[in-house]
C-alpha cells in the first residue's frame, strides 16, 4: 500500500458499509482524494513556508475575481485559451471570456448547469461538461449557446475537439463522440470501471486523428476520433494487493507529451514513457503521481504523493533533483517556464523553482484560496486560476543585482 493510500485508509474504513452496499453498482465508487486530505486527523500538516532569497521579480499584470470558481471541489475546470481570449467556467454555471492582455470581461453568461469540466477549445467554440451529464458548446466570439447534449454520467475530463468531433468522457467509463457542428451523437465507447476508483478522470491527449486517455484500471488507450474504435491499449499499472484500496491503479493525472513520446503516472506508483503511435512502453519507473506530469526539452516534472517536486531525465526516468520544501501543500502539476518550474499550492501561492537544481527562486500569493487548475504559460505570461474564481496574469524576470 502506498503512503498516500495509508492516509486514506482511516477514513475509508469508516465508510466500509457504504462501500459494501455500492459494490453492486456498475459505475463503482469514487474516492475524492483532495477532500479526504482536507481532514485534519488523517493527514500530516502542510510544510510551513520559510523565508527564501528571492532572485526573481514577479509582476502582476492584472487580476480579476469571477466569483465561486470550483467551490474547492475536485473538478476539471481550468483556463481555456482561444486566441487573445481566456474562457473560464465555474461550478455555479457561469462562463466568462476575458481579454488575455487586460483581464477585461468581454462577455459572460449563465448556463444553468453545475459545470465540472472544461473548456475544450475548437476553432470557434468552447465546450464544457457538467456534473449532471450535460454537454454544452458556446461560440467563442459571443458566448451564444450553439448546442446542448447529454451523456450518461458526470464529466470530469476536459472534452477534446478532434477533426470535427467533440469527444466527451464520463466517470461511468463511457466515451462519446459528437458532431462538433450539430451536436448529434456519432458513437459511444463503453468500458467497465473498477469497483473502487479515485474521483476524477485525466484529460485526453490529441494526437493526429486519435484521442488518448488514461483509464481507471491503469491502462492507456488510443481511440479513433471518427468512430471510437480502439487503435491500441497498453497496461501501465496493475492493481496489487488484497483489498480494493490496495488495487487502485487510476491514471487520472495530466499526460505529458514531447515529440512522439508520452509520459503517464498512476496513483499506485508507476511512471512510464510510451510511444504515442503504437503504445509501446519505452521505460517504466516505480514512482507515482496523482496530479500527473509535465515535460519539455530539459526534462520531466512531477509531484509525488507527498508533494515533493521532481525533475527526471525524460529519456530514461533517472532522477535529476528533488525539492521537498513544499511537501503536502497540494501542488498543481508543475509548469516548465523558461529556466524555472512553477507550481501552485493550497494557500494560493505560486512558487518558482530553478529548473537546473530545484532551488526556490520566488513566491507570490495570487489568490486567497487554493490553486487546483494547472497554470497556463503563454508568451512568457503565466495565467492562474484560484478555486474561488480569482484569475490573474503574471510576468517574471531575474532580479537585477542590488535591486531590493
Amino acid at each position: 500500500m502506498t503512503m498516500f493510500a495509508h492516509k486514506l485508509w482511516k477514513v475509508i474504513t469508516v465508510f466500509g458499509l457504504v462501500l459494501t452496499v455500492c459494490a453492486c453498482s456498475s459505475v463503482g465508487k469514487t474516492l475524492d482524494a483532495v477532500n479526504f486530505l482536507q481532514t485534519p486527523d488523517n493527514v500530516d500538516p502542510p510544510e510551513e513556508l520559510v523565508d527564501i532569497d528571492e532572485t526573481l521579480v514577479v509582476e502582476k499584470i492584472w487580476s480579476r475575481d469571477l466569483g465561486r470558481g470550483t467551490d474547492k471541489q475536485l473538478v476539471a475546470l481550468g483556463i481555456g485559451v482561444a486566441g487573445d481570449m481566456l474562457i473560464i467556467g465555474g461550478r455555479g454555471g457561469g462562463v466568462a471570456a476575458l481579454s488575455r492582455e487586460t483581464g477585461e470581461v468581454i462577455w459572460k453568461l449563465q448556463t444553468g448547469m453545475p459545470l465540472s469540466a472544461g473548456p475544450g477549445i475548437g476553432d470557434n467554440f468552447a465546450v464544457f461538461g457538467s456534473s449532471e451529464g450535460d454537454v454544452v458548446t458556446l461560440e467563442i466570439a459571443t458566448g451564444i449557446v450553439l448546442w446542448r447534449s447529454a451523456v450518461t454520467s458526470e464529466v470530469l475530463s476536459v472534452p477534446a475537439v478532434v477533426n470535427g468531433y467533440v469527444i466527451v468522457r464520463c466517470v461511468d467509463g463511457r466515451v462519446f463522440g459528437f458532431d462538433e457542428v450539430s451536436g448529434r451523437r456519432q458513437w459511444t465507447y463503453d468500458r467497465s470501471v473498477p469497483l473502487l476508483s479515485l474521483r476524477g478522470n485525466g484529460d485526453p491527449v490529441v494526437f493526429g486523428n486519435r484521442v488518448i486517455y488514461g483509464f481507471d484500471n491503469g491502462a492507456v488507450g488510443a481511440l479513433l476520433a471518427n468512430d471510437g474504435s480502439v487503435l491500441w491499449e497498453q497496461p501501465v499499472a496493475t492493481g496489487r494487493g488484497r483489498t480494493e484500496l490496495d488495487r487502485l491503479a487510476d491514471i487520472d493525472g495530466a499526460i505529458g507529451v514531447y515529440g512522439q513520446d508520452m509520459y503517464v503516472s498512476s496513483y499506485n506508483g508507476r511512471l512510464a514513457s510510451l510511444a504515442m503511435e503504437s503504445g509501446r512502453v519505452l521505460w517504466v519507473r516505480e514512482m507515482g503521481s496523482y496530479s500527473g506530469v509535465a515535460v519539455d526539452g530539459d526534462g520531466l516534472y512531477l509531484t509525488d504523493a507527498e508533494d515533493q517536486v521532481w525533475r527526471l531525465d525524460r529519456r530514461n526516468g533517472a532522477s535529476l533533483w528533488t525539492q521537498a520544501q513544499l511537501a503536502r501543500r497540494k501542488l498543481t502539476v508543475p509548469v516548465p517556464a523558461g529556466d524555472t518550474v512553477v507550481v501552485g499550492d493550497l494557500e494560493g501561492y505560486l512558487h518558482w523553482l530553478d529548473k537546473e537544481d530545484g532551488k526556490m527562486l520566488a513566491r507570490e500569493r495570487v489568490a486567497d484560496e487554493s490553486i487546483q487548475a494547472t497554470p497556463v504559460l503563454i508568451d512568457d505570461v503565466l495565467y492562474v486560476l484560484g478555486s474561488g474564481g480569482r484569475v490573474g496574469a503574471y510576468r517574471f524576470a531575474p532580479r537585477d543585482q542590488g535591486e531590493p
